[in-house]
């Protein structure tokens, strides 16, 4: 009985995970495009900057975006991959899947800074085509950084014995 309860526990909490993570970068991107909207609206002539440089930092910042994703993705590689390996056969469970959700939260978070990136680069007079583009590498990282069936299973395998 205590075997299927930490199967439970641990599929419970996997899937809260990925649920948080669709939130997030759902979320997110769908609020700060609507800010944006009204805020570029709102602002004057006297913020924008020049065109050469908005282009130049809407690269930069797709740079950063990439670079940030994959960093996300390296993390949750780690995560799943050897995190959990050394762990001996009396491994408390909670705390393991208490860190593992800090740090997979902390790997959505990093994964939907994209937008907010792309809402700066829009507030600062940039296109909604750059902002659009910051929003498409959010998505791109999500889906690299979302818990995949295979993990749930090496997770399973880790922490609760072979199957």
């Amino acid at each position: 009985m205590e075997e299927i309860e930490k199967r439970n526990l641990l599929d419970k909490t996997l899937s809260k995970l990925n649920y948080l993570g669709l939130v997030i970068n759902l979320m997110v991107p769908a609020a700060l495009l609507t800010a944006g909207a009204f805020i570029n609206n709102i602002l004057t002539a006297d913020f924008v900057m020049a065109a050469e440089s908005l282009n130049m930092l809407k690269w930069i910042l797709v740079g950063v975006s990439v670079i940030e994703v994959g960093v996300a993705f390296f993390l949750k590689r780690k995560l799943f991959g050897n995190l959990f390996k050394n762990t001996g056969d009396n491994v408390d469970m909670k705390a393991q899947l208490l860190m593992a959700t800090k740090i997979m939260l902390v790997i959505h978070v990093m994964s939907a800074t994209p937008v907010v990136y792309g809402f700066i680069y829009h507030i600062l007079g940039g296109t909604i085509e750059g902002f659009l583009l910051m929003i498409i590498i959010n998505l791109i990282g999500y889906q690299l950084c979302r818990a995949r069936k295979s993990d749930y299973e090496d997770l399973r395998k880790m922490l609760l014995g072979g199957d």
